[in-house]
């Protein structure tokens, strides 16, 4: 089986083009900015400067870092909603009581609670009762998403490692269209990348370099600054500049409409059922 790249190395005296891959210096230093982009901008226009002095790149993650600023926060989300959703409907609580009930759950303890909610529910408390101490977790105050998910990897006692992959495995499933994994970046020990197109990032083509001891010669203000670093090959370069106009092209219709879609769905499934005829045996 032939090895397909995804990244090759760029000769130093090559033009800056489409999917360089840059390494960000002198950025803001919070976890959301990326150390690394690749460039987007079409061939045509960075060789011809119709660029306006400003190469436009997509941010690109580690998969460690992906996992924990984009993915896990939104995993958390989603499953802290689920949990209440799921406790209500046992209860018969309404939804809009939920803010109470996840107030109750941090300020006493999660058993006592439990215990409560079966009496004045009738309920059986083992209906509740793992919810109630998942949701305690996802809902402690203070705490980053990070953190959380740990506690609740460790509430699983001899199952860390089979959790942490099913989550990573489920993460790297559910990437979708404005995301986009890599294997690796030539020249670089590291595996695993994310770039991620739901956000697009400029620098000034002044601050662009081609190797870093050109940077370092060069380079006299703090200023941000880029290195290039490597490339995507041609197949790949091509499939990111795809999914990118795909993305930034899309028509969303208003919710009022897609509401109205569902309605008659409904309602055509039901004619539908009204009108099938079950063959005869």
């Amino acid at each position: 089986m032939t090895l397909v790249r995804e990244t090759e190395a760029a000769d130093p005296e090559d033009p800056f083009r489409q999917g360089d891959i840059l390494r960000l210096v002198n950025q803001p230093s919070h976890d959301f900015f990326p150390s690394l982009g690749v460039i987007i901008n079409a061939d045509c226009d960075l060789l011809h400067c119709k660029i306006d002095g400003v190469v436009s790149y997509l941010p690109l993650y580690s998969f460690n870092e992906y996992f924990c600023n984009f993915w896990l926060p939104s995993h958390v989300d989603n499953r802290r909603a689920e949990l209440t959703r799921s406790i209500c409907d046992i209860c018969g609580i309404s939804l809009a009581h939920s803010p109470d009930l996840i107030s109750w759950i941090n300020e006493e303890d999660v058993d006592s609670v439990g215990k409560r909610l079966s009496l004045t529910c009738k309920i059986k408390l083992s209906m509740i009762s793992d919810k109630l101490h998942e949701l305690a977790i996802l809902t402690s105050p203070s705490v980053d998403s990070t953190t959380i998910m740990c506690r609740l990897i460790d509430s699983n006692f001899g199952a860390r490692e089979q959790h942490l992959e099913k989550l990573t495995r489920t993460a790297l499933r559910s990437l979708g269209d404005s995301q986009f994994f890599i294997n690796e970046i030539y020249g670089q020990t590291e595996l695993g990348f994310v770039i991620r197109m739901r956000r697009i990032y400029s620098l000034s083509t002044g601050s662009l370099y081609t190797t870093y001891p050109l940077f370092a010669s060069k380079q006299l203000l703090d200023g941000p600054s880029a290195i290039r670093i490597a490339r995507l090959t041609n197949l790949y370069r091509f499939k990111i500049a795809q999914m990118f106009a795909h993305q930034y092209s899309k028509i969303g219709l208003p919710d009022e409409i897609t509401s109205l879609n569902v309605l008659a769905a409904d309602a055509a499934i039901g004619a539908f059922m009204e009108s099938w005829e079950w063959p005869s045996r």
